[in-house]
């Protein structure tokens, strides 16, 4: 069941101007500097596995590096916080 946090998240990392703002930042040191940033392209999140088992996941993003397309897979992560109050 989706969230209206889900939505914030797929609507944000919808956008290459962020996407890459987070590989500038995130991405081990020496990468972001490899990737060819007018190769980046959303793809499709659905697909089927090799267990012929129905896949969807948040957001997928390729992208070349050094002249090989990769692929970015940004997952979110739903935990639950209990806060507990004392009083």
């Amino acid at each position: 069941m989706a969230h209206l946090h889900d939505y914030g998240y797929k609507f944000l990392f919808s956008h290459a101007d962020l996407v890459r703002e987070l590989l500038e930042v995130f991405a081990p040191p020496g990468v972001h500097e490899l990737l060819n940033y007018a190769t980046l392209r959303p793809q499709s999140g659905s697909f089927v596995t090799p267990a012929m088992k129905q896949r969807e996941d948040d957001i997928v993003w390729s992208v070349e590096l050094q002249g090989q397309r990769i692929y970015l897979y940004l997952l979110s992560q739903k935990t639950k916080v209990l806060y507990h109050c004392h009083g």
